[in-house]
């Protein structure tokens, strides 16, 4: 919150955007700044498709506790926005069954801002029998797909194709050992750029279950 009024003190601003519905918290009455807040997740409802998921009695209250918390805080918040973005219309529409009030503040079909110039698509020498997951592991869903992915996906593509290599790329990875030795997995973590990859592998997986966005 002190770097956001430094920031608008020291500069001419006229947009406050924040990303990720945490960071709604520092919205404030700005008068003449827009407070605009991109819903890249919303996180209620990745909570609520986890919950739908989980079997696990142990971890349901803590889960459904956790649902409620975050509907009472999203639905809270996002009236206190001047704009309001998404990804998706599903997510629009999503959100319109809780707060229909808000339709004229929504905004979807956006992405994050990425320069797609610098990435450049190649069919060709890439290497075989090679899948690539990415992204970060701070991001709950992101956790929850490899875990997925390898407990009921990974044995069977091995027995398949035992020359088949995982790689997995993103910030903040899971330990190496708690990951199963099935077949060929490489933990790489987090990396500087990933066009390299990118351009390198053959083929990329996105096994998302619960995350929305």
């Amino acid at each position: 919150r002190w770097a956001i009024h430094r920031t608008l003190l020291l500069h001419k601003i006229d947009v406050v955007q924040l990303d990720y519905t945490n960071m709604g918290q520092y919205a404030e009455d700005y008068r003449q700044i827009a407070n605009v807040l991109f819903e890249h997740d919303v996180y209620f409802q990745s909570i609520g498709r986890a919950l739908a998921k989980d079997n696990s009695w142990l971890r349901r209250p803590g889960a459904a506790y956790e649902y409620l918390r975050a509907l009472r805080y999203e639905l809270n918040l996002l009236p206190q926005m001047d704009r309001i973005q998404m990804c998706s219309q599903a997510n629009e529409d999503y959100l319109l069954e809780f707060v229909p009030e808000l339709k004229s503040k929504m905004q979807t079909g956006l992405r994050a801002g990425i320069d797609t110039s610098r990435y450049h698509f190649t069919a060709d020498n890439r290497e075989p029998n090679t899948l690539l997951f990415l992204g970060s592991f701070r991001h709950i869903p992101n956790r929850e797909a490899l875990e997925w992915f390898i407990q009921f996906v990974w044995p069977l593509i091995v027995q398949a194709n035992p020359e088949t290599r995982l790689v997995i790329i993103g910030s903040d990875p899971p330990p190496r050992h708690s990951l199963p030795e099935i077949g060929h997995v490489e933990m790489i973590g987090f990396v500087e750029d990933v066009r390299d990859a990118l351009a390198r592998y053959a083929v990329f997986i996105c096994p998302i279950l619960t995350g929305s966005g």
